[in-house]
Formats: C-alpha cells, sequence, structure tokens
C-alpha cells in the first residue's frame, strides 16, 4: 500500500518517539478502491502534547478528542489519539473521550468496517474486523452491532446511504434493518448534518439507491413527496439545484433555506421549481437571475429545448439584452431617462428575439421609439 512520503514521515517520527501510529478510516478505504485520497488521517499512541513536541509546527484542531493538525511543506494530516467513546446522551458526539494504547480499540469506535482499516508504514496493514473482505463483497455492515453504532450516533444512518450511493456497496441486511428501525433519531441531528450529507446522498444515488434512502430521508424531509416519478426524475438530473428542485418542487427554496443550505443553491433551486415555460427559450433563459444555463437546461431534460436554444444561436437570435445593438446609452442621447431605459431595453430584447434580422441600431431606434409612443412601456 502506497501512502504518500509526508504521512510515512509522520508514521515514522511519531514511531521513533516510542508512539505506534497508523493511517487510518477513508484515506485506506479509497487506496484499496484505487483512488485517491483527498486527505489523510493518523491515528497514534501519542497524546496532543506529544504530537506537539515532536512536529515544529502543527494547529490545536481539537484537543478535547485528541486532534492536532501537523503541517509540513508537502502536506497537513490529523493526528489523532487512540481513543475509546464515552455515552453519546445528544445521538451525535461522545459525552468524552478516553485516551487509550490500542489500535482495536480505537477502530472498535468507528462506523463502518470499510471505515475500520489501518495501516502503518512499519507495522502493515491492520484489519481487525475484516473490511477488506466486505470491500471485496462489496458490502456496508457497521462494525460491531448496527443498533449500537446508530443509536450512538444518528448522522451514521445517513451516511450508510451516502457511502451506499458513493462505493455503489450494498447494505447487509442486519445494518439495513437497524438503520430504517432507528430512523426517527435524525430528528436531533443539526439541519447543516441533514444537509451535507443528504446532498453528497443525491449527488452520488441512483433512482435504486435513492429509493432505499427515502424511509430515512422523509423523516428529515417531511414535506417531500417521494413518488416514484419524483424520485426517478431526481436521480436523472445531473446538476445539484436542478436535483434540488425535482425532489422538494415548489417547497424547495423553503426546504433548502430550513436546512441552511448555501444560499447560491437555495436561490437557484427555488428558481428551477418556480420555473413555467414561455414562449421562447431564449427569453425563458434570459429570466434566469440565479442559475447558469446548463443548469437549465438540465433541469428540463428537454432535447427539444436544447435544439431550439442551439438553433437560436445559429440564427443570430441574441441571447442577452448585452448582445442588442443598442445600448441604454443610445437610448438616453434619444431622450429617454431612468427607468424608461430599463423598460425599453427589455421590450426590445423580447422584440430582437422574434426578430433577429432587424438587430441594427437603426431598426431598434425606430422601434424604441414606436414602443414608447404606442405606449408599449410596461411596468415591471
Amino acid at each position: 500500500m502506497r501512502i504518500p512520503k509526508y504521512i510515512e514521515f509522520i508514521c515514522s517520527a511519531l514511531e521513533k518517539a516510542g508512539f505506534p501510529s497508523y493511517a487510518v478510516g477513508g484515506c485506506i478505504r479509497d487506496l484499496l478502491l484505487g483512488k485517491v485520497p483527498q486527505d489523510y488521517d493518523v491515528a497514534s499512541a501519542a497524546w496532543p502534547r506529544d504530537v506537539k513536541a515532536i512536529f515544529p509546527k502543527t494547529i490545536d484542531t481539537g484537543l478535547s478528542h485528541g486532534t492536532v493538525t501537523v503541517i509540513l511543506p508537502e502536506g497537513k494530516a490529523e493526528v489523532t489519539t487512540f481513543r475509546r467513546d464515552g455515552e453519546y446522551t445528544d445521538r451525535r458526539r461522545p459525552d468524552r473521550v478516553s485516551f487509550v494504547t490500542d489500535i482495536e480499540e480505537d477502530l472498535a469506535r468507528r462506523d463502518f468496517t470499510v471505515n475500520a482499516m489501518a495501516f502503518s508504514p512499519s507495522r502493515g496493514f491492520y484489519d481487525p474486523f475484516d473490511g477488506r473482505i466486505d470491500m471485496e463483497r462489496e458490502v456496508l455492515r457497521t462494525v460491531g452491532k448496527p443498533e449500537k453504532r446508530f443509536a450512538e450516533d444518528a448522522l451514521r444512518i445517513l451516511r450508510l446511504f451516502r457511502f451506499s450511493a458513493q462505493l455503489s456497496f450494498r447494505i447487509e441486511e442486519e445494518t439495513a434493518v437497524a438503520a430504517y428501525s432507528l430512523a426517527d433519531s435524525l430528528t436531533f441531528l443539526s439541519r447543516e448534518r441533514i444537509f451535507s450529507e443528504t446532498d453528497k446522498l443525491l449527488h452520488y444515488a441512483d433512482a435504486a439507491q435513492l429509493s432505499a434512502a427515502v424511509p430515512v430521508l422523509s423523516i428529515v424531509m417531511p414535506e417531500v413527496d417521494f413518488s416514484e416519478e419524483i424520485v426517478q426524475k431526481t436521480a436523472g438530473c445531473a446538476s445539484r439545484a436542478g436535483k434540488w428542485a425535482r425532489l422538494c418542487g415548489e417547497k424547495a427554496g423553503e426546504i433548502l433555506k430550513r436546512l441552511h443550505a448555501p444560499r447560491a443553491l437555495i436561490l437557484s433551486a427555488a428558481e428551477l421549481a418556480s420555473y413555467k415555460k414561455g414562449q421562447h427559450i431564449v427569453s425563458d433563459v434570459a429570466s434566469l437571475r440565479h442559475t447558469e444555463t446548463e443548469t437549465f437546461f438540465d433541469f428540463l431534460n428537454e432535447e427539444e429545448s436544447r435544439s431550439a436554444w442551439e438553433d437560436a444561436k445559429k440564427n443570430g437570435v441574441p441571447m442577452q439584452i448585452g448582445e442588442l445593438c443598442i445600448d441604454g446609452s443610445e437610448l438616453e442621447r434619444m431622450g429617454f431617462r431612468g427607468r424608461e431605459i430599463g423598460i425599453l431595453l427589455q421590450n426590445l430584447f423580447a422584440y430582437a428575439i422574434e426578430n433577429p434580422a432587424n438587430n441594427n441600431k437603426e431598426r431598434l431606434r425606430e422601434v424604441a421609439t414606436w414602443m414608447y409612443r404606442q405606449k408599449y412601456l410596461q411596468k415591471e
């Protein structure tokens, strides 16, 4: 197993000081899958004070849980002391942790067997809960009794379905039964945590995987109609905002706001969910304020609309107001003022979409004058 040189250096430096140390968790899982881990975590018998004494540059990331981030020129890694978790009275985090000297005790507190593997450059691969076998079988199983794991931390239920979608692994039957039976405990989670895991699940899940998660998702989003059609359309969308708009419908903005989602996503999903087809696809796209064109077409999932858009571009139809052969300065020189200019530009844009051959300064000046005289100016 090949880990980066700087991770080897961290483990070796800790070992030389007398502290057994391993790269652990998701990075080992990803390496076995042939993927490049996004980050590396190290578990060690060293306490935070020991880690800080060995490495010149560190950050106190979470001292109460034994975590110090080691900073090296080549990269950084969180080093956490082997630990045993106490009771989880809030269904999310242990009330206290106890530092231990045994790597197996540390791995025993983790969620799934595929996340409970460790590797040391000097000690080799360590897998006391058969995570590698589960990976070969492409199955997700909890470390120990699933009822205990999910009762400790309700977020593990959402993570179960997210990992199933992300890895394309099936969920072991006993683990699935426990997840469904304890789904009500998801109400103890923060809204931010619910959003984060659900957002990842939607990104990875196909229709079957999303359907499997519906009994769980319905607990955290009771407003949503998880019909088979909606699930299919949600999985069929490629874009993030499109998925949320399909799933939540007209309540997309409201639900995402409640879950403390990023503002840009809230606005885009709400805009897509409220979309009503107009008379011309260019006008529809131009009316968008918070959604990119590709996201919009992905949401529509209609080749006819995309084809109409491409034909319009080929035929010289202006795609936005800035492509008109007349601008606000020209209208101001013609004597128009203030709000009149903005309204006129909108109307001229609509005119040019239908009459692209007339998108020239002379003709648009004539049309602007005619519109004004005919009282075509409309209030916004």
